[in-house]
């Protein structure tokens, strides 16, 4: 897959950056554009301004990530074959941290990760629900959200969280 992008203002002159097969969310942070390829069971930093790339592989012998979020001078990116998230240090590329957030392949195909107001949050679909990682733990900070569906897409903005969900 190739990552493309533009800055704005700029005479557009885009930068192409190889990650791996099925390249599927992509987020900022610390000065790199970060992907996730499931396929490929990693997450790539992309350097925006040369297109310089570099891949970081995750723990494990399979899974799927999917969502990658950046808060707390670390990039999250949540695992949805294994129900967990790991925690990577941007700084030395590894991970630092996994937490278990659902039963594994309780989550569908996608998880999204952002943070807002001092917590992590992920979506785990399977259970209907909004998970919060307290980022001074590393831990699942109780209770979860309860959805009435199952969550697909979320943002933070305007100080809340914005949750698209299934099933409607």
């Amino acid at each position: 897959m190739r990552t493309q992008g533009c800055r704005r203002g700029d005479e557009c002159v885009s930068i192409h950056a190889r990650t791996g097969e099925d390249g599927y969310t992509v987020a900022v942070g610390e000065g790199y554009a970060w992907a996730t390829a499931p396929r490929d069971f990693t997450i790539t930093r992309i350097d925006p301004r040369t297109g310089e790339t570099r891949t970081i592989e995750l723990p494990g012998i399979n899974g799927s990530p999917s969502g990658i979020g950046f808060g707390f001078q670390s990039v999250w990116v949540s695992d949805t074959q294994n129900g967990l998230v790991y925690r990577i240090d941007p700084a030395t590329m590894k991970v630092i941290s996994t937490i278990t957030v659902a039963q594994p392949d309780s989550v569908p195909t996608y998880s999204d990760v952002v943070e807002l107001d001092g917590t992590m949050w992920v979506t785990n679909g399977g259970e209907r629900t909004v998970v919060p990682i307290d980022p001074i733990r590393d831990t699942v900070a109780e209770p979860p959200i309860q959805l009435p569906y199952g969550p697909t897409v979320m943002i933070a903005a305007y100080g809340s969280l914005w949750v698209t969900v299934g099933g409607i």
